[in-house]
């Protein structure tokens, strides 16, 4: 039997024109292309992870409270770290001499970071919500704010005169000093702390350190406890502490105690100056006042405020992430606990800021189309880093560690722990968030939406936190009235952008809480009043023109 012959398969025009050794040489060209690219990646996320974990590692051997450290008298006994005991988890054990690979290199704030609350007013969908502002629109408010002159209106024989006839208002102001200021800078020993106190008040020179560094401590009691308007820091009825701080000052400034003076109590005073300024909401003085006392303190503060300014650094920042972590005599001491628990999330912080934010545009650091890095490569660095962070919560001693679970913290350093770590958790994910929401096309799943959603809660849960502390004043109010802004800013980009509406759902209720607090201060100042402006602005927007917004 016969069958039909069938018609042979003709190849295409494409096809009969492209010759089969082309063909292979193309597929093999885009194999090693493939394989040169993950190879390169797998490079990238391998040596930043073995940076991170090596310098967890320097972190955790740094910490220990059952050291003994008194500042007293002449000097600091200090003891070189050998252990880890708090804040860390992994288990380690390494001599605090061994040096890491890139230990040269710390992980500091970088020059012209992208952190700052002022760069997300350049972010699109925040110019759509308020208009236009510089992005050093903030600092200008505060550069222009005048300071009355710091000259001593009464002798300082009076003032001594004062506090020894009136010892139940000089009690009051110590006792003020010691719960309300000191346990959130446990660096004196309480003993020679009164100690102190006792000395300045028999004495009738009043030109030692010791007398400048007791007068800050009074002016410190009074401002944070004897207002009668809370919110009205530059009171021209009441004294806020002014007459004790400016005869510090002058002491300071006059008396020869200069910062190359071996005398640990010069910075000191400096650094206790700088708390006081910030109880009267002036960022730049209370800047002013650590960056003087650099050589011998810097601890946390010059990263709070480098984190929200670009302030020119004093070069000791580079020696401070090498340095121990201080060390208490009482290792239960819940101050001492708490005051170790923040500097060492200073410390992660400013990893974060170092690895996530040193982009030289707003464009390079939140967009990671545009990032030196992969999506994948910063994925892979939002888990390390969340894993340390995650080790620093679970690290922490039952004592001082916040009970998440309850939305409401039990005292101001629970607060505190809070608000670190609710910013921690932010700033981690604000990248993804803000790449999310300029990316129209993208499909947000699994990590991208993950880390949206883990952003947008963190952002919540750190305004309710610091709503109440907001309405107290507080050496951090103004720091805090910053980071405020900065949380409703990114609730703000999420609500207006339709794939992440959904996680705000509660969004009126939340910035109503936001204008709440402030208005108090706007009344007072120049920055709480433009944050509040740009609130309601806010507010107005997303209430009534989000579809013009989202367009």
């Amino acid at each position: 039997m016969e069958f039909p012959r069938k018609r042979a398969q003709v190849a295409c025009n494409f096809c009969r024109h492209r010759s089969d050794t082309d063909l292979s040489a193309d597929i093999v060209l885009r194999l090693d292309r493939l394989e040169s690219l993950v190879k390169q990646q797998t490079d990238v996320i391998s040596a930043l992870s073995d940076r991170l974990l090596a310098i967890t590692a320097k972190d955790n051997n740094q910490l220990a409270p059952n050291r003994s450290t008194k500042l007293h008298g002449d000097g600091v006994s200090h003891t070189p770290p050998m252990h880890s005991s708090f804040v860390g988890g992994t288990s380690v054990s390494i001599d605090s001499r061994v040096r890491y690979e890139h230990s040269d290199d710390p992980l500091l704030i970088p020059l012209g970071h992208q952190t700052p609350t002022g760069n997300l007013l350049g972010l699109e969908r925040i110019r759509n919500l308020i208009g236009d502002y510089s992005q050093d629109f903030f600092l200008s408010l505060e550069s222009e704010r005048s300071l009355r002159p710091l000259a001593p209106q009464v002798p300082y024989s009076a003032i001594l005169e004062k506090l020894n006839a009136n010892r139940e208002t000089t009690d009051f102001l110590i006792f003020s000093f010691c719960n309300y200021v000191y346990p959130h800078f446990p660096i004196l020993e309480r003993e020679s702390l009164h100690e102190m106190f006792e000395t300045f008040l028999q004495s009738s020179e009043g030109r030692t350190s010791s007398d400048a560094l007791c007068l800050i401590f009074l002016a410190l009691g009074e401002i944070c406890s004897t207002a009668v308007n809370v919110y009205d820091t530059e009171s021209q009825t009441e004294s806020n502490g002014t007459e004790y701080f400016t005869h510090a000052y002058q002491i300071l400034a006059t008396e020869g105690l200069t910062l190359f003076s071996r005398d640990v109590k010069v910075p000191l005073t400096y650094f206790f100056g700088s708390i006081y300024f910030r109880y009267r909401g002036r960022a730049l003085e209370a800047w002013e006042m650590i960056h003087a006392a650099s050589s011998g303190v810097q601890l946390m503060f010059s990263y709070d405020d480098l984190a929200e300014f670009h302030f020119p650094r004093s070069g000791i920042e580079i020696l401070v992430d090498g340095l121990p972590f201080p060390e208490f005599t009482n290792p239960t001491d819940r101050d001492g606990l708490v005051f170790l628990a923040m500097c060492s999330i200073r410390k992660l912080l400013n990893r974060i800021h170092n690895t996530l934010y040193a982009g030289k545009s707003e464009t390079d650091s939140t967009n990671p189309q545009h990032h030196p890095m992969s999506v994948a490569s910063l994925e892979a660095l939002n888990v390390e880093l969340n894993r340390q962070l995650k080790t620093w919560f679970d690290s922490l001693p039952e004592s001082i560690k916040p009970d998440l679970q309850d939305p409401t913290p039990r005292d101001v350093q629970d607060g505190l722990l809070r608000s670190r770590y609710y910013a921690a958790k932010h700033i981690l994910c604000r990248p993804s968030l803000v790449f999310a929401a300029q990316s129209r096309d993208i499909q947000l799943t699994g990590y991208l939406l993950e880390n949206c959603k883990i952003c947008v809660d963190s952002c919540r849960n750190f305004i309710l936190t610091n709503v109440p502390f907001i309405k107290k004043r507080t050496h951090s109010t103004w720091l805090r009235l910053q980071a405020l802004l900065a949380a409703v800013f990114v609730l703000s980009i999420a609500k207006a952008t339709p794939s992440l509406a959904f996680l705000v759902p509660d969004f009126d209720e939340v910035i109503d809480e936001a204008i709440q607090c402030t208005e108090p201060w706007a009344q007072h100042h120049e920055t709480a009043d433009a944050i509040l402006n740009i609130f309601k602005s806010i507010r107005r927007k997303l209430r009534f023109h989000v579809k013009f917004i989202c367009a």
